[in-house]
């Protein structure tokens, strides 16, 4: 609801849509536990969403819903601890995604599997131990994918088939 503030699950953005907002940054504020609902609503020509350095727990398919012309998403050096699947799916557009340095515990194999468009994308400092070999099945357009600062040991075999691009 438009009530709720930062740090409740369910809070919203509180002005009348504006078609001109392309761009919604709000970075280096601990205090912000959680992505904003309904942005398409508010903000219905985003391209552009940067919450980085900030206290994000949890993201969920809600937070992204109608956002199909979004090109970059920026939530590195959060608290993020899951990926579930179909996370991403309405961000058609996504070409750009760093969810880098969160504290993931899990990744669902399906979470980028609508990312048709992506060509970039950070999984740096999360001390990943695996990598669920399908993760990037569908994102045959990858050029860049970060994993630096990580844990893995070894890559399943047919992780990278697709991506003629890398």
């Amino acid at each position: 609801s438009d009530d709720a503030s930062i740090d409740d699950e369910n809070f919203g953005i509180p002005s009348p849509q504006n078609e001109i907002v392309e761009g919604f940054r709000a970075a280096f504020n601990r205090k912000i536990k959680f992505l904003p609902i309904a942005m398409d609503e508010k903000f219905p020509n985003l391209r552009e969403i940067v919450v980085q350095k900030c206290s994000i727990q949890k993201i969920s398919a809600e937070n992204f819903k109608n956002l199909k012309k979004l090109h970059k998403l920026n939530l590195r050096d959060n608290e993020i601890a899951v990926l579930g699947a179909n996370l991403f799916d309405d961000l058609t557009s996504l070409i750009d995604l760093d969810l880098g340095y969160n504290k993931l515990r899990e990744i669902d194999g399906n979470c980028l599997g609508s990312l048709r468009n992506l060509r970039g994308t950070s999984l740096a400092g999360m001390n990943l131990k695996q990598l669920p070999p399908q993760l990037f099945r569908n994102n045959k357009k990858l050029v860049t994918i970060g994993m630096d600062d990580n844990l893995i040991e070894e890559i399943p075999e047919n992780t990278f088939d697709d991506l003629t691009n890398l």
